[in-house]
């Protein structure tokens, strides 16, 4: 039994769907019954939606049970998985057991992962306490601990600085200019600064806040 996985789309941006393929295929000389194969999904996807050829997969436990593939015969499992925010997109597909005897162990794991596309700033948010986009979000943020970011209004003044921001700019001021610290920032246009700390050159642009 041999196991190769494949994804469609290599490097997507985060929240994008991308399918994973995984094929079993008989290369010996007798039919293999009870095949399990493991596909437990890392935690930079969420599952969406899955279809075999034949048996069933099992998204809870990640496995995948085929009553039969005969010799020569190819099976195959596609899932769809949404791309989340978690650096974390190693995905293996292995045989786990079947009734037979396996003589080739070398092609019973398949491995492969995305690379997506960071650092993506969500320029508009609404900070109304809904829970959908109430902050400031970046991409991959998590991936650049030595960042600072600073939020200037269209007067040139500072209203909020954070070293190592992690997406917690719910449009709240922590600076000490025009507007107190704490006091909700009012409906427009900002100005931010982004350095990722990386000896890179800031990443700049404009931030709106709408309620």
């Amino acid at each position: 039994i041999s196991v190769l996985k494949e994804v469609d789309v290599l490097e997507p941006s985060i929240g994008d769907i991308v399918k994973f393929t995984i094929t079993v295929t008989n290369e010996g000389q007798i039919d293999a019954t009870s095949v399990n194969i493991l596909e437990q999904l890392p935690l930079g996807y969420q599952y969406i939606s899955s279809i075999v050829t034949s048996g069933v997969y099992d998204q809870d436990s990640g496995i995948w049970n085929i009553p039969l593939v005969t010799v020569g015969d190819v099976q195959m499992l596609e899932i769809e998985v949404k791309v989340l925010d978690i650096n974390d997109y190693e995905n293996t597909a292995s045989l786990q057991s079947l009734d037979q005897i396996d003589s080739n162990i070398n092609n019973d794991k398949s491995s492969i992962g995305v690379t997506p596309i960071c650092l993506t700033i969500h320029n508009k948010f609404s900070p109304n306490g809904n829970g959908d986009n109430d902050v400031f979000y970046i991409d991959c943020i998590q991936n650049y601990p030595n960042n600072k970011l600073e939020i200037f209004n269209r007067w040139g003044n500072l209203v909020y600085s954070k070293l190592g921001y992690n997406n917690t700019f719910n449009g709240l001021s922590n600076g000490r200019a025009i507007v107190s610290k704490g006091e909700q920032l009012p409906v427009g246009t900002y100005y931010y600064v982004l350095d990722l700390g990386d000896g890179k050159k800031a990443k700049v642009g404009w931030l709106y806040i709408v309620r």
